[in-house]
């Protein structure tokens, strides 16, 4: 499982079964914020619960490298999250939006080794457009990092981290090349696609979204747990119970869902 690498917000799951009710309240949570009614002509009007530690972030993009930052959290609520991979140790984060308000702006807030990435001010009432919104992340490989969003959707072409862990409440995630000793990604209504796996050991949660990935050469040991979904393969593979093997297994997975299908290729 995944270790935990941010005490304020990552903890470790004892249980695994998540309903799209649990989920939102997770992720309004775990983003700190909540929507103040309806989005009209294209706008979103929001407003953020209030963190801690909220008189010591700062405003705008982010500029750093890895003997600064060694473990980042990003808690955002709606736009895109794409996250690149740097050449060295530089980590750069920014957002879409140009002439945002103070309040509407990213904030962060780093100490000791550990960044934070918020949506907007704490507390804030703000007014934007999803477009103002999408985050763009650049960081060197092999760190520890974890992205919570409620209806963004988590996009990055390759990953190789140390510690990975993303959760969404209705944006999809999707990751190309999938590198890491641990992986822990859920979602409630979004989907999940993960087109080359490497992984040690990974754990995947859906309530309504599908999943589907694609295993690592020498293929992997699966734990399907799902009260109306399917798994779909071609695969050759080996089932007791739950229990799905593929190859020679040397990879644990542990997927679960409610009503979200399965797709191995």
């Amino acid at each position: 499982m995944l270790k935990t690498f941010h005490t304020s917000y990552i903890r470790k799951k004892k249980s695994r079964a998540v309903t799209a009710l649990s989920l939102l309240f997770l992720m309004l949570c775990l983003t700190g914020c909540s929507m103040e009614g309806v989005p009209f002509a294209n706008w979103d009007l929001y407003h953020s619960e209030t963190y801690e530690n909220a008189e010591s972030y700062q405003t705008g993009d982010f500029s750093g490298n890895a003997d600064e930052v060694q473990t980042l959290a990003v808690y955002w609520r709606s736009g895109e999250i794409k996250i690149t991979e740097s050449e060295g140790d530089s980590i750069e984060i920014r957002e879409s939006g140009k002439n945002l308000t103070e309040d509407a702006k990213m904030h962060y807030y780093l100490k000791d080794g550990q960044l934070e990435v918020r949506f907007c001010a704490s507390g804030a009432t703000i007014q934007v457009k999803p477009k103002e919104k999408h985050l763009q992340i650049e960081v060197p490989k092999n760190m520890q990092l974890s992205i919570h969003s409620t209806s963004a959707d988590v996009k990055a072409k390759h990953l190789e981290q140390e510690q990975i862990l993303v959760a969404t409440m209705s944006g999809d995630i999707e990751i190309g090349e999938f590198v890491a000793e641990e992986g822990d990604l859920s979602s409630g209504s979004g989907d999940i696609t993960l087109d080359n796996m490497q992984v040690q050991e990974a754990a995947i949660t859906t309530a309504s979204g599908d999943v589907e990935l694609s295993l690592p050469e020498k293929g992997a040991k699966i734990k399907y747990t799902t009260t109306g979904g399917d798994l779909e393969t071609d695969l050759d593979h080996k089932k007791t119970g739950n229990i799905y093997v593929f190859g020679d297994g040397k990879t644990n997975l542990t997927i679960q869902s409610t009503n979200g299908d399965l797709m191995i290729r």
